[in-house]
């Protein structure tokens, strides 16, 4: 019987490997054909990339074999082979399935599907559902073309026929040759998990190929992100952090080599305050004469507008960069939203601020709050209403798909609401959705397949431009305009299925800020240092005349030019977080491969030039172990640390 589950073994694993080889040879194809925001490569390193990436597929194959074995055990023992058969096709086809899926998440979400992932998406799901709700599978719809039937069809065939064909090659592959093979095999093994990690982290004998995790194998991915949990999970020495309340966000520069911001001449006004977030819009689509919101450019060059050129979102996750926008804290470094740590946590959010100063608050969005868990959060925020998908006046009439409402209908609510307060000042939050994946915006925008969907993408930001446009002109019409301050900026940047899934890329961390309003008439401009959410709210309530609480960790760009340095992450599949310190730049992707980027002189961020300044790299990743420890506490034990920081909220 032993020869026998052996020989169910070499089937097997003949099998898993032709499915992964054949999915890792169209993930490099891929790359090939798109090489994203990372530049070219030569054509050799793409040779070499296929042996290395292999590598981890011999493991994935070998393991999966085994596991078919086991199962096919009883019935070879029962000499029942056409059972061990029926199995081994059917558990084939599932990985074939499985590794076609996960593999289409390195093209579009930058790594193999792990359970970080998983979780993601499950958490995201509205609240009292166990599915991935209809917002995630409308966006994944757009994948459901007949190019991934043919896929589909393909990968089950070399599954399916991996099994039937196998014991063919096997009768070929006897004596010499078979040993040839195996041995081959298994130190194109070795060398991936052997070697392979020193080549991605750094460079030997000066080689660098880096793989951008496509050396990895997906179910052995999969597995091992259950067995060793969160990548940035492992808890680092509180001597990182000596005040466990405040953070040393000090970089390189020294106060001299910065511009200071013209916002020190702003005049603190009380007036209204509106606050459009837009989503998912990267700074680089407002460069240009060509950009596809002319409004919105336009709109920050005027006379009473200011403008911060180098602002940086803190995670390319909307909950997560809303909570460093309301509370101006640093968000929790692993995946989780503070909606699934900490929702209740006791900082003083702007909102909260403005309410008790006396403004109404309101947050007006035409997507579901319950999406995300977003409304475990803004309930502690002291809004006195608060408008979405399930209760906005006009949501029955209106278009509307899985994600959200037309941004007309809250537009036109937003504009109701300032028009009927007039006893006391308001603050809006409007949280926009047309720019989500898979980019619709209304009745007119129709969806489109791959590629085609980046040219509608322009097209929504073009709609959403015109929202915009509605706001500013609505505030002018109601007498309002010189009576309000009118903010707008992004969540984050475009992240959808680009950039190969370097979800802390420029485009998609990097995003426009375009602040309005009488305060700025002798402060028009920009800023031209590094500026993050962090610094949003604390600078709103100065340009109010209100102080900032002591919770918050950011600045009063009023008051405070002091270099700093912006902190920021990436959602999962990859684990990635980085920093911007003036014109450097740096990424730690999953605690084992470094990026530097001198953004000045490479702005594509093309050059990895983390071999040629050690130092600074050290430095970095030290400031990144510090967050690390210092947000994993600070989130998780709020109430007992800020009761110990003297800080009285």
């Amino acid at each position: 019987m032993w020869a026998r589950l052996r020989y169910v073994w070499l089937v097997n694993f003949v099998a898993a490997f032709a499915a992964l080889a054949a999915v890792k040879v169209g993930l490099i194809a891929y790359n090939i054909a798109s090489p994203g925001a990372s530049g070219t490569e030569p054509a050799y390193k793409y040779v070499l990339k296929a042996f290395f990436v292999l590598g981890g597929d011999v493991l994935g194959a070998a393991l999966l074999a085994a596991a078919v074995a086991l199962l096919c055990a009883p019935f070879e023992r029962l000499d029942w082979r056409r059972g061990s058969t029926a199995i081994s096709i059917g558990v084939q086809w599932l990985h074939g399935v499985f590794a076609l899926v996960s593999g289409l998440c390195t093209v579009f979400l930058g790594g193999l599907l792990n359970k970080q992932a998983i979780d993601l998406a499950i958490m995201s799901a509205p609240e009292g559902s166990s599915t991935v709700g209809g917002g995630m599978l409308h966006s994944f719809s757009v994948y459901f073309t007949w190019q991934s039937a043919v896929l589909l069809i393909a990968i089950s065939a070399i599954s399916v026929g991996g099994v039937l064909l196998a014991p063919r090659l096997l009768g070929k592959l006897v004596g010499r040759r078979r040993k040839i093979v195996s041995i081959a095999l298994a130190a194109e093994a070795v060398i991936t998990v052997g070697v392979l990690p020193f080549l991605v982290a750094g460079e030997i004998g000066g080689i660098r190929i880096p793989t951008y995790g496509l050396e990895k194998s997906p179910g052995v991915e999969l597995a091992w992100s259950y067995v060793k949990g969160d990548a940035a999970a492992r808890r680092l020495s509180k001597e990182l952090v000596p005040d466990q309340f405040r953070f040393d966000f000090a970089g390189t520069l020294r106060p001299d080599e910065i511009t200071p911001s013209p916002l020190r001449h702003a005049v603190a006004r009380r007036t209204n305050i509106v606050f459009v977030a837009m989503e998912s819009i990267g700074a680089p689509y407002l460069a240009g004469e060509r950009t596809p919101m002319p409004f919105l450019r336009e709109l920050g060059r005027r006379d009473d507008a200011h403008r911060l050129a180098a602002h940086y979102s803190t995670w390319s996750l909307t909950t997560k960069a809303f909570f460093s926008m309301f509370c101006a804290e640093l968000p929790y470094p692993h995946y989780q939203s503070i909606t699934m740590v900490n929702p209740s946590i006791p900082c003083r959010s702007l909102s909260e601020v403005l309410h008790d100063a006396g403004y109404h608050t309101a947050y007006v969005t035409p997507s579901d709050m319950a999406y995300d868990r977003k409304e475990r959060f803004f309930r502690h925020r002291e809004f006195d209403e608060i408008l979405d998908m399930k209760n906005m006046p006009g949501r029955e009439s209106c278009w509307k798909d899985a994600w959200g409402l037309d941004e007309r209908t809250a537009v036109r609510n937003i504009l109701e609401i300032a028009a009927r307060r007039r006893d006391r000042p308001f603050f809006v939050f409007y949280e926009m959705v047309a720019g989500h994946h898979p980019f619709l915006a209304s009745a007119e925008h129709e969806r489109n397949p791959l590629p085609e969907r980046f040219d509608n993408y322009r097209r929504v930001l073009g709609f959403i431009d015109d929202r915009v446009r509605d706001i500013a002109e609505g505030l002018e019409r109601l007498g309002l305009a010189d009576e309000t301050l009118l903010v707008v900026m992004a969540d984050h940047g475009d992240g959808h299925g680009r950039y190969e899934g370097r979800n802390v890329w420029q485009p998609v961390i990097q995003v426009p800020v375009v602040l309005v309003g009488p305060q700025l008439a002798g402060a028009s401009g920009q800023t031209d240092f590094v500026t993050s959410h962090l610094d949003l709210a604390p600078t709103i309530l100065g340009l109010v005349g209100l102080a900032a609480p002591c919770t918050m960790k950011g600045r009063n760009l009023m008051e405070d030019n002091t270099p700093r340095v912006a902190l920021f992450g990436g959602r999962p599949p990859k684990f990635q977080l980085g920093l911007a310190d003036g014109k450097w730049k740096f990424i730690w992707e999953d605690r084992e491969r470094t990026m530097l980027f001198d953004l000045e002189a490479d702005p594509a961020e093309a050059r990895d030039l983390s071999g040629d300044f050690p130092d600074r790299v050290r430095l970095y990743e030290r400031t990144i172990d510090a967050w690390s420890a210092f947000s994993t506490n600070l989130i998780e034990n709020y109430p007992a640390v800020l009761s110990r920081s003297g800080c009285k909220p």
